[in-house]
């Protein structure tokens, strides 16, 4: 498979095919009993704050930096998802439920098979692993790395096919509409 060189995103079949790779790896990793225990670790109450305060000081850095230059419509936004942070941020928005989550999801952290070879894609680059919502690694790949108009024709039906692959690979109880807020809810690591 062909993939793409950067900043160009995938074809439709790429990602498709990497949707199904993130959903069967989430799938596995699906509130597993290993999670947060051998394998990672929770944020408790107190990282939880501290995460939020931590980012309030990177909002205050970036906006006096740059100063008129942010529009007063921006910095309403940020102030409002600022203000949002303590309740979105917590052990239980965090980890209910919970995935392995790769953390640096975009498309050129995978390996994929040569043309003609009938392999799977390899996920690569570990560096920013940790238990999380797998539609973070989406997001991020999703709504991060592509132009508004891409997003816009593929989002849904991508996260459709995700969410039916992970109904294959055994998890249940999350339906679409969960699937959605999640998606769209920041990850401890925004």
């Amino acid at each position: 498979m062909v993939l793409t060189a950067w900043p160009l995103p995938p074809s439709v079949e790429a990602c498709e095919r990497i949707v199904d790779t993130w959903a069967a790896f989430h799938a596995f990793w699906w509130n597993h009993p290993r999670l947060g225990r051998d394998v990672g670790t929770f944020m408790d109450d107190a990282a939880c704050a501290s995460f939020a305060e931590e980012r309030r000081q990177r909002y205050a850095r970036f906006a006096e930096f740059l100063g008129d230059r942010l529009a007063s419509s921006a910095r309403a936004l940020y102030a409002r998802v600022l203000d949002a942070l303590d309740q979105w941020v917590t052990p239980a928005r965090l980890y209910s439920p919970c995935t392995l989550v790769h953390g640096d999801a975009h498309v050129w952290n995978l390996l994929y098979p040569r043309a003609g070879v009938d392999s799977g894609i390899r996920l690569v680059d570990w560096a920013g692993w940790r238990v999380g919502r797998g539609t973070s690694d989406l997001s991020y790949m999703i709504a991060v790395h592509w132009y508004p108009e891409r997003r816009a024709r593929l989002e849904a039906p991508l996260l459709e096919r995700y969410h039916a692959a992970l109904c294959a690979g055994g998890v249940t109880g999350y339906d679409r509409d969960q699937l959605w807020t999640d998606y769209r809810r920041p990850s401890s690591e925004d």
